[in-house]
């Protein structure tokens, strides 16, 4: 008996833990439930207002049948900056000036939204180089955005020139410049209106397949920094003085640096034309008003009346021609930035182009609701 009497005390003490829970733990382990139930539903709700920003009318637009991509594409990048002074008299002269161009090959992979990828600029291969170049762009059924940072440091080249005597337009095209460094930042963010009809990413994101033509207006809101250092004394002397001495050089070219801050409104159109069963052609024009900020000027009522004189239009242009059956996809595209500095004497203008070849497949199929 007293053998009986020891096992149940034993087995007594084993089992304690699976009947006496402290009233702490007990607490621990609810908040710990309480906590993830309330991420789950904060998660579902996302997940419920990211599948609203692709809900398409499937009648113009069909959507992605799977879950992933793979892509191939080619992307060329070309900038130009143009600069225009005038002196007391009204004559003008203009300096078109670029930066080395590249030409960039490799793989993409995307899940869904989100696309990911790796290219290379063949152009720089084995070359030492300062320059910058990284651009992001999301396309959704409502809302798109750009970003986009740009640092060129060196391997600037001369174009046109117009306004100096004795110099012909095209005498110093591809002259190396290395008076100047320039920085561009850039975030754009833009509404769709037709959203359920029309589909930016059926043009540039190649996730649904626009089956019906349609347009929609387009709303943006966009920022922008810029800063050039230009120091003229780079130039070649045959801009800068005449054969006999005499200064040729204006003024108001001696720009030294600008470096501003731009806000600015747009509203423009986009069109995707269905030529033929899985073939798109896009169009889109997009105007904007920018107000711009010179860097370290005061807010005073004369700076401000100056600044709001000197508004001007900047401007944003896509087009791209695609063939797209779902699964297979091929394609397209060209994108332009156009951006403008306006002050009395002086005007500036800085242009930003990418044309992109690209071939892809997408896999796995997603599963149908309701299976």
């Amino acid at each position: 008996m007293r053998y009986y009497h020891l096992f149940i005390f034993l087995l007594l003490i084993v089992s304690a833990p699976l009947y006496a829970v402290p009233a702490d733990t007990l607490q621990s382990v609810t908040f710990v439930d309480n906590v993830v139930s309330s991420v789950t539903e904060e998660l579902a709700e996302v997940k419920r207002k990211v599948e609203k920003l692709d809900a398409y009318d499937e009648t113009y637009i069909e959507p992605n049948h799977y879950n992933y991509a793979f892509m191939l594409q080619n992307t060329n990048y070309w900038q130009h900056y143009r600069l225009r002074a005038t002196d007391a008299s009204g004559r003008h002269q203009q300096i078109d000036i670029s930066p080395r161009s590249s030409i960039k090959v490799g793989p993409y992979f995307g899940w869904r939204w989100l696309f990911l990828g790796y290219t290379f600029d063949v152009g720089s291969m084995g070359k030492a180089t300062k320059n910058t170049e990284f651009t992001l762009s999301l396309y959704s059924a409502k809302i798109g955005g750009d970003l986009m940072y740009i640092r060129n440091k060196d391997n600037f080249k001369l174009g046109g020139v117009k306004g100096f005597s004795g110099v012909r337009p095209n005498a110093l095209r591809g002259t190396d410049f290395n008076g100047m460094k320039s920085y561009t930042t850039m975030v754009n963010v833009y509404y769709v209106f037709n959203n359920r009809r029309f589909s930016y990413p059926a043009a540039y994101a190649q996730s649904t397949v626009q089956r019906v033509s349609a347009g929609s207006l387009i709303l943006g809101l966009r920022y922008d920094h810029h800063k050039i250092h230009f120091d003229h004394r780079q130039l070649p002397s045959s801009l800068q003085h005449a054969p006999d001495g005499t200064p040729l050089l204006f003024d108001a070219m001696k720009i030294g640096r600008i470096n501003y801050y731009n806000l600015g409104l747009s509203v423009g159109y986009a069109y995707n034309w269905v030529f033929a069963p899985n073939c798109l052609f896009n169009i889109s024009l997009s105007p904007s008003l920018g107000y711009k900020k010179t860097k370290g000027q005061p807010w005073d009522e004369s700076v401000l009346i100056s600044d709001v004189k000197t508004l001007n239009f900047d401007f944003t242009s896509r087009a791209a021609l695609v063939w797209n059956n779902s699964r297979l996809y091929a394609g397209a595209s060209f994108v332009n930035y156009i951006y403008g500095y306006n002050r009395a004497l002086f005007r500036f203008r800085n242009s930003i182009s990418y044309l992109n070849f690209y071939v892809g497949f997408n896999f796995h199929r997603r599963e149908k609701r309701g299976e």
